[in-house]
């Protein structure tokens, strides 16, 4: 662990091959001036935006079609950019908006570490750049990024780390999605399900976020790695490269289980009033996935927050809500036997090491469904013969059974694809073992809960 940690992976090239970064700095022009500090030019050395030049949209319409010599970030200037005080403030805003996040500083007396590392660490001018761009064009992310920020350093502190790893952790979660900022905003911005190719485009946020930030002095390579792996899991499941525990990092881990929190802390408790205590499920069924150790400091901090798991009050739309948890526990019941069939499928691909890391992971997806109790009989017998709209105490219960199935499906979901990923990426394995997985995937990511 630390900053000695070397990186095995092979060189990765860039993986889109359009830098969309220029369109969000027109937008940000819009309001905030964007010039050129000096002459940008394409590849063959002509001029594309002479020194002093503002970055409009017709201007960054005219970058697009070209490579630039230089990267363009590196060749513009913000007439406001973000700063410390703005990034205190900022979280400070974060605090208020979400209460329970608050409790957590407070409790564990976090505001005196958290200020100085604010102050003292010089943030590179690059960086909030791309930070004050984030804040413009993608606020929801801009928040995000000071959420994990704040809680990897949080959580670093809980696990003991070395002042130079927890400084790494506020960099890394900072900038964890800066990536995003070189994707096509079309893609960034829309609405509904994503086809393969943009999904792939969005997953090429980490790989982007990397390269940018291990060529930026005086950032530590600890920073881009962490970047890099933070979708990445234990269990073999994540992106981009399906790493397995003994390849990962603390840092990236503690930045995924962040990202994930935040995305659970907002997407679904803030809706319907919950707090992070009543994440503690979540943790418990991932106890594994972002490795035991930060689970058990994430686990610890919510312990001494003094936060109370709330109770949700949905009205009438309760006796929807125990309609829709049955029929997902019965379809989840249903599906179960199937993955008995790719796990025999997988023992006959587990003479290589990534076959043997899905075994696993099935195996510990397997014991997740198991360990929830969602599909005992009794569980579900007792749920039918609730009548009419829940009552508050039972109410408590459905949402926390919501919970666990939302992460189950994801667990799936995650493991399915994974299982696909390898039948095209590894040639050792037979073609009719691998259209057998696919079929039987299919079939089961077309009936997920």
């Amino acid at each position: 662990m630390g900053e000695s940690y070397q990186n095995t992976e092979p060189k990765i090239d860039l993986p889109i091959e359009d830098d969309h970064y220029s369109e969000h700095l027109a937008s940000v022009n819009e309001d905030n001036s964007v010039v050129a500090t000096e002459d940008i030019c394409n590849g063959h050395g002509a001029i594309l935006v002479k020194k002093g030049g503002r970055i409009s949209a017709a201007v960054s319409g005219r970058i697009l079609k070209h490579k630039l010599l230089k990267p363009i970030e590196d060749q513009v200037k913000l007439e406001r950019q973000l700063d410390s005080t703005n990034l205190s403030d900022h979280a400070r805003a974060l605090f208020a908006k979400y209460p329970d996040l608050g409790t957590i500083h407070e409790a564990l007396n976090s505001d005196p570490f958290w200020q100085s590392i604010i102050k003292e660490y010089q943030l590179p001018a690059i960086l909030w750049q791309k930070l004050t761009v984030m804040q413009h064009q993608i606020p929801q992310d801009y928040e995000k990024s000071i959420f994990c920020a704040w809680l990897s350093v949080v959580v670093g502190r809980e696990m003991k780390l070395r002042d130079d790893e927890i400084e790494s952790l506020y960099v890394a979660g900072l900038t964890h999605d800066i990536g995003l900022l070189h994707i096509d905003p079309a893609i960034i911005n829309k609405k509904g399900p994503l086809a393969a190719t943009e999904w792939r485009a969005i997953q090429s946020h980490v790989l982007v976020g990397k390269l940018m930030v291990e060529n930026i002095r005086g950032v530590k390579p600890s920073v881009a790695q962490a970047i890099l792996d933070h979708h990445e899991r234990c269990d073999g499941t994540g992106y981009p490269s399906q790493k397995a525990e003994r390849n990962l990092h603390t840092l990236g881990l503690i930045i995924g289980i962040t990202d994930s929190l935040q995305a659970i802390r907002v997407k679904q408790f803030a809706p319907v009033g919950r707090n992070m205590m009543d994440a503690l499920p979540y943790l418990s069924m991932n106890a594994h996935t972002y490795s035991y150790p930060v689970y058990q400091a994430m686990h610890n901090i919510l312990r001494r927050s003094g936060l109370k798991p709330t109770t949700v009050k949905l009205g009438k739309e309760g006796g929807a809500f125990l309609g829709e948890i049955i029929t997902r526990a019965e379809k989840l019941k249903l599906i179960m036997p199937q993955l008995g069939k790719v796990q025999e499928i997988l023992q006959e691909m587990a003479h290589t090491m990534r076959g043997k890391d899905l075994l696993r992971a099935l195996e510990r997806v397997d014991s997740m469904v198991d360990s929830s109790g969602l599909l005992k009989e009794e569980l579900l017998s007792w749920l039918r013969t609730i009548d009419g709209t829940p009552d508050l105490s039972v109410m408590g219960e459905l949402v926390e059974m919501d919970l666990m199935l939302n992460e189950l499906k994801w667990q799936l979901s995650n493991l399915l694809h994974a299982f696909n990923r390898f039948c095209e990426q590894d040639d050792v394995v037979g073609e009719d073992s691998c259209d057998a997985v696919k079929a039987v995937t299919a079939t089961l990511l077309a009936n997920m809960p």
